[in-house]
């Protein structure tokens, strides 16, 4: 499967480099949105330790002191996906300069060709940052319903008495 990943590239393309610098972009992403977690259990041990509610837990997450890796650390994320839009523009780039092969691309029996080899290794790097931010934000969730009080729950979430 991945060799044929790093096939899936324009020509002149270094198609195990990029795939290469997915995958740290891959395993910064996650260490960064590992690294919210810390505030986010201090929080809660703060709302095990002093009682509250659901609110109470977002205004001691969100204090100045924790703006920091709440809000600045998952920016790689950001980064991640400008790197891969622009990775989208250099590929189909790539085939406009020197011998134009754009136009021959566009000739072949498979039309689709062109754009496969243009975007097959943005969107499997993109489709990995998906699965990273959707299970760490699970894994945030979870353990917020995990390890709060049942009074710092919800209503909704509260076994009726």
């Amino acid at each position: 499967m991945m060799k044929r990943l790093e096939q899936c590239v324009p020509p002149g393309v270094d198609g195990a480099g990029e795939l290469g610098t997915i995958y740290v972009l891959w395993a910064l992403t996650g260490f960064n949105m590992l690294g919210r977690m810390i505030p986010f259990f201090e929080a809660l041990q703060y709302l095990r330790e002093h009682g509250g509610t659901l609110f109470q837990f977002w205004y001691y997450f969100t204090a100045p002191r924790y703006i920091f890796p709440v809000l600045v650390l998952p920016v790689m994320v950001i980064v991640s996906l400008l790197y891969l839009g622009a990775k989208i523009v250099a590929h189909y780039q790539s085939y406009r300069t020197g011998s134009r092969a754009d136009y021959t691309m566009r000739r072949l029996p498979d039309r689709r060709e062109y754009h496969r080899r243009a975007l097959a290794l943005p969107l499997v790097g993109l489709a990995g940052l998906a699965i990273i931010v959707a299970v760490t934000f699970a894994a945030d969730v979870a353990l917020y319903f995990w390890l709060a009080p049942a009074e710092g729950l919800p209503s909704m979430f509260q076994w009726p008495c």
